[in-house]
């Protein structure tokens, strides 16, 4: 049997409630949650620093699209 693997993930939406609940699913399958942005510009300066496996992104954004 394998193991699942554990992937961590970059979530970006400008819906506050969006993002919790796309970081709340993400977590409950088992998955870590490295980062939370609300526009793009932060969201591409967080993929830069933290180096996540997977970002799932909005595609309209504040800042950047």
């Amino acid at each position: 049997m394998s193991e699942q693997r554990v992937w961590r993930v970059l979530v970006a939406d400008d819906d506050y409630l969006v993002l919790d609940v796309i970081a709340h699913q993400i977590e409950k399958l088992g998955h870590i949650v490295v980062g939370r942005a609300s526009d793009g510009r932060q969201a591409v300066d967080m993929a830069a620093a933290l180096q996540p496996d997977i970002v799932l992104m909005d595609i309209q954004m504040p800042e950047m699209d």
